[in-house]
């Protein structure tokens, strides 16, 4: 292969077959003697660029060693240089020939290759932030002469070289101290984020420091640094000490207090502190430390810029130019520098997509070997052909060109790290949503802008005519425009009449999918070929696609035809695409037998629209109004954000269940509705029956269900259960008063729900299959299958049913009246406050939720008020659950325990639990200036945030119960969460469940969390017994689901109003309207933290507006359903 001309004159140098490749390393044979000053140009010059340009001496740093540079300069410089001379590297440059060749099959060599390009690889030097750490350094060096204190700064964007380059100036300046014959400092180093407490990194400065120092319990280590440095009799004689705490934004989102007094230590008059912080925000020192700029001890603050694309070549040189051989094309390199430094300059992105492209080269050699193989043993010439194969790569050896990682490798890399997510969306669209989108991309290239749904839809119409495709109704078409709309990738105006359609996603991005999807390639959609010019900004290579597809011609018959494209790989797949619906039939009938020879419990299901559906809707077609003892469920959520909530993916209705579990304190029934047996039975602890009823079942999944529950166990576990698991000092003989005779447990094993999909506007019909109720596999596939008809004919295929109509006729945001029917009076609450007051001054507790029961009635039926409360107060949990003896009607915002399954391909990695302590309360504002303002009051409320991390604390030891050792984590710590009225402070903890335990045992563990309870949990539960009048019933403990496959996912009964469904005999009935109301009695129970300066009258406060605002719901029901 010919050598490519050089660019630069300097390094013309030419070799057999690697002309440019040695340059793509920095080095080149040598034919003359140099200056030092010529080498120092032509590392400085970028070989892989046009012509060189001339660059001033000031901005030429290492054009010449004696070019006026001070000792720390040449220090520096000397150090890169001597690096750059070393004899290896020398010797690669002078003996080139004579080095090994680059062979991706080897393994040794490719492990080199990728421990080079690794980011936890640090390079001999750093290179291109020689400035900066002569600032740093001459910082350093200027308070280490002077045994004076100061603060530095180091910020810029993620990957620029901060914490590297730390590292060296810390080495530099202790060799400097070494060497001018001054005392040493000493060195520490921390990364916030190793800190489980941001006050912890005091403890660790003072260890540092006085290893053996033990203080009392009265003395903080912050408050005897700060002494310590006050008197100059403690501190002197003390080393100076250099503190390079890296992440340090880590400390603001948790403690500013922690992070200001952090600096504050710099400016005592006898300190002895370096203090070097590095993060990632530039203006920390402005926003965060306005004290020290008063003080005019404003930290020296030294930015780190994003690297340019010359920058980034050379330092993926110098990384290069540690190996005995040639790896990357020079092109490929500068492809990926231009890349990079365009999107974010980031040199960890672009260690990583150099990594990537040699995987794709490996994978490309390993593929074509096997494909050799593989065609050489079907011709029985395997030995002859594979000697072959083996000598065409050692002959291929000597051609570097066709060895190297090459631009096309380097395209596909980097697509796969920047390319558009929208692509993947599109490719994964059913094929009809496909065609749709054709059609408007096909409409939107002849100059127009925008276009009515009707001509997208005649347009869509052609296009399967011509494609012999049968087309959607157009009822089914406006919905997969709605979809299209949700997704962003379409644009569909309000006009009822005339909807005007845009599209709203790239069109290069849309025809790239479009033209790599299998089923598009199968309809000749020639008007889409791409050009040039129409390619994504992120891909630069094509893919080579084979695909078998099936297509229905006049004669009704299926035929194959296959279509096949190329490109620089060899990668075939094979799609086959059949509408059939018999076919599919006999699809799920093969899959369910294969899976009854894993499994006994297998789910059937059925994909339908659901834009004629809700799941309000769904919920009424399967429990008729007037059947309100009937067991069934109605989940849905919002997702909190730190702005906004959204509306959760997935919403789950089910009724009917085959199993219902009822426990009242040690007595269980169990009701098997399938087998028409009722049995009794008296145990320690009632959540041992669900896990023996499953004991035996092994769940096969036949195809993918959504990620949401899907099946399983569902209903609500109250307060009171914590007593099968506290059986010594919580017993039920201690517990309050019991007035209203509702389960301690209700449970029911739902095996037919529905999953509703609000993203891609579908819903999932499952009916799940238990082996164990049928003489064969058929048999039980084929009344599966019957099942699985009869539900979705009940919500499908009939007229659903009519729900009330109804005005929002009040402001939603606004609490309602106060709530005067309680079950204590205002001055007994305030007296059991006292009480518990008393009980933290002597130690006992330190924190203990004291609630009371509000009573409201009212003509508004529960589902009714469900549906206002949807209105009112949106939350990630709201449920509508009918149990024995009540109904629960739920919005709660916190999750009381998860258990949820982590897979890779198809291994389970581990069970993950977690906890998420919601505590800490601030009202909304009325605008979003508001709302930033109280959040900060909020985070700045001491009594608050001490709570949270008090409830942190709980919600570690919770996890830690059943979890493996080193698992527990605070993912998360002290978030402001939005909801609809309020803000909440939010931390999330989890852990790694032990592999003998189950869901069972987690929740147990949980029960109840210390939101609810207190501090220690089992002593502020004694002392709740004592305080309050009556049982809590479920307010507190928990509702949700346990799915058949093992996840859980349990919500914390907060927010939550109970209806008694048993007889009373004091409630009224209104004639006013045709259906004859009937009074209900809604309970609605709040709780106060309190604390030692706790004030009765606040904490009585606080319970009364948290009734009022979930008893808005009543309000805006009784408004809106009942006629007055």
């Amino acid at each position: 292969m010919p050598a490519i001309a050089s660019h630069n004159s300097i390094m013309a140098v030419k070799l057999e077959n690697a002309g440019e490749v040695a340059r793509s390393n920095g080095g080149s044979t040598p034919q003359k003697r140099r200056l030092r000053s010529d080498a120092a140009a032509v590392e400085n010059m970028s070989p892989i660029s046009t012509p060189m340009k001339l660059k001033s001496p000031r901005r030429c740093v290492n054009s010449s060693p004696n070019s006026g540079a001070n000792g720390i300069e040449m220090e520096i410089n000397e150090k890169l240089m001597s690096a750059r001379k070393s004899p290896v590297k020398k010797k690669l440059c002078d003996s080139f020939k004579s080095k090994p060749n680059w062979n991706p099959q080897d393994v040794e060599q490719m492990s080199a290759v990728r421990e080079a390009l690794h980011v936890s690889t640090a390079p001999s030097t750093i290179v291109c932030r020689e400035d900066e750490q002569k600032k740093v350094l001459e910082f350093c060096k200027k308070n280490l002469e002077e045994e004076k204190a100061g603060s530095l700064y180091v910020c810029g964007c993620p990957g620029t070289g901060k914490s590297l380059s730390m590292e060296k100036v810390q080495h530099y300046l202790v060799d400097w101290a070494k060497e001018e014959g001054l005392q040493q400092p000493e060195v520490f180093s921390i990364n916030c984020t190793s800190l489980t407490n941001t006050s912890e990194i005091f403890s660790k400065i003072l260890l540092k420091l006085q290893p053996r120092k033990k203080l009392n319990g009265s003395t903080s280590p912050l408050q005897y640094l700060q002494n310590l440095y006050s008197q100059k009799l403690h501190s002197s004689g003390m080393k100076m000490m250099l503190i390079i705490a890296d992440e340090l934004d880590y400390l603001i989102t948790r403690d500013r207090a922690v992070l200001h007094d952090l600096f504050m230590l710099t400016t005592f008059p006898f300190s002895r502190f370096i203090l070097i912080g590095i993060a990632n925000a530039i203006d920390l020192a402005d926003r965060f430390l306005p004290r020290l700029q008063s003080m005019n001890c404003k930290p020296l603050v030294v930015t780190f810029r994003a690297y340019s694309k010359d920058q980034i070549i050379r330092i993926l040189q110098e990384r290069l130019m540690e190996l005995p051989y040639i790896v990357f094309q020079p092109q490929a390199l500068e492809l990926c520098a231009r890349k990079v430094a365009a999107a974010s300059g980031d040199m960890r992105k672009a260690l990583s997509v150099c990594r990537s492209a040699i995987e794709i080269l490996e994978a490309e050699m390993r593929e074509s070997v096997s494909k050799m193989n593989s065609a050489s043993a079907e011709q029985g010439l395997f030995d002859q052909q594979a000697a072959s194969a083996f000598e065409f790569f050692n002959s291929q050896a000597n051609n570097f060109f066709l060895l190297l990682v090459r631009v096309d490798h380097m395209a596909v890399a980097l697509s796969n790290t920047f390319k558009s997510p929208v692509v993947d969306t599109i490719k994964s669209l059913p094929q009809h949503q496909q065609i749709l989108l054709c059609s408007a991309v096909k409409f939107f290239r002849g100059g127009k802008k925008d276009m009515t749904v009707g001509e997208l839809n005649k347009s869509y119409m052609n296009i399967c005519k011509t494609s012999v495709i049968p087309p959607v109704g157009t009822l089914e078409f406006f919905s997969m425009c709605r979809v299209l709309h949700d997704q962003g990738i379409l644009k569909v105006g309000r006009d009822d009449k005339l909807k005007r359609v845009t599209l709203k996603a790239d069109e290069s991005d849309v025809t790239f999918a479009l033209q790599e999807a299998a089923v598009m390639n199968a309809l000749h959609m020639e008007t889409l070929a791409l050009t040039p010019s129409q390619l994504p900004s992120t891909v630069g290579f094509s893919s080579t696609v084979s695909v078998n597809f099936n297509y229905r011609v006049a004669s009704s018959k299926w035929r194959s035809k296959s279509l096949s494209f190329t490109s620089s790989s060899y990668r075939a797949r094979t799609l086959t695409c059949a509408a059939s619906a018999s076919l599919l039939f006999v699809d799920q009938s093969e899959k369910f037998q294969e899976a009854s020879k894993k499994g006994n419990l297998i789910p059937l299901y059925r994909c339908i629209f659901s834009d004629h559906l809700t799941p309000v809707l769904a919920y009424r077609c399967l429990v008729k109004e007037d059947d309100r003892d009937a067991p069934s469920f109605l989940f849905e959520s919002v997702e909190p954000g730190s702005q906004a909530s959204s509306i959760g993916r997935y919403s789950v209705v089910g009724a009917q269940p085959a199993i219902e579990i009822v426990a009242k304190e040690n007595m269980v029934t169990i009701l098997d509705h399938k087998d028409g047996q009722r049995t009794e039975e008296i145990v320690d602890d009632p959540m041992v029956v669900p896990r023996r009823i499953m004991e035996g079942w092994k769940p096969q999944l036949i195809d993918e269900l959504p990620e949401a529950f899907c099946g399983g166990w569902v209903g609500y576990f109250s307060y009171d259960t914590v007593r099968y698991a506290e059986t010594k000092k919580l017993p039920f003989s201690s517990a309050p008063e019991d007035d209203r005779n509702l389960p301690d447990v209700h449970l029911g094993l739902y095996d037919d729900v529905i999953v509703f999909d609000h993203v891609e506007k579908k819903a999932y019909v499952i009916h799940w299959v238990r082996l164990d109720r049928y003489s064969s596999v058929q048999e039980a596939f084929n009344d599966g299958m019957n099942r699985l008809e009869n539900l979705v004919s009940r919500v499908h295929d009939i007229v659903p049913p009519r729900l009330r109509k109804g005005s929002i006729k009040l402001h939603t945001r606004h609490f309602g009246p106060k709530l005067e029917s309680s079950s204590m009076t205002s001055e007994a609450y305030k007296e059991a406050v006292l009480q518990a007051k008393e009980h933290i001054l002597a130690g006992d507790i330190f924190q203990i939720v004291l609630s009371q029961r509000f009573e409201r009635r009212t003509f508004a039926d529960p589902f009714e008020i469900y549906r206002a409360l949807r209105i009112v107060n949106p939350s990630p949990y709201m449920t509508y659950l009918q149990a024995r003896g009540c109904i629960l009607v739920a919005s709660s915002p916190e999750i009381l325990t998860r258990v949820k399954k982590i897979f890779t391909f198809y291994r389970c990695l581990q069970r993950k639990i977690t906890n998420r302590p919601l505590a800490g309360t601030v009202r909304r504002g009325k605008t979003p200036k508001e709302d930033l303002v109280f959040e900060k009051e909020l985070l700045n409320d001491e009594k608050q945030c001490a709570e949270h991390i008090m409830l942190v604390d709980l919600g570690r030891n919770d996890v830690g119960k059943v979890s493996k050792s080193g698992s527990v984590k605070v993912e998360k710590l002290m978030n402001i969460e939005h909801y609809s009225h309020v803000m909440h402070i939010s931390s999330t903890v989890t852990g790694e469940l032990l592999d003998h335990l189950t869901s069972w045992d987690a929740l147990r563990a949980a029960l109840p969390v210390g939101t609810v309870s207190g501090a220690p949990k089992v002593k502020a539960m004694e002392l709740i017994d004592e305080l309050e009048v009556t049982r809590r019933g479920p307010y507190s403990g928990g509702f949700g689901g346990i799915s058949f496959t093992g996840d859980m996912d349990i919500a914390l009964a907060l927010r939550t109003i109970v209806f008694p469904t048993a007889t009373r005999y004091d409630t009224m009935y209104s004639y006013k309207d045709v259906d004859n109301r009937r009074e209900w009695i809604a309970h609605l129970q709040a709780g106060a933290g309190i604390v030692a300066d706790s004030d009765p009258n606040d904490e009585q406060k606080e319970c009364e507006n948290k009734a009022a605002g979930i008893a808005r719901a009543i309000d805006l029901a009784e408004s809106s359903f009942v006629d007055k």
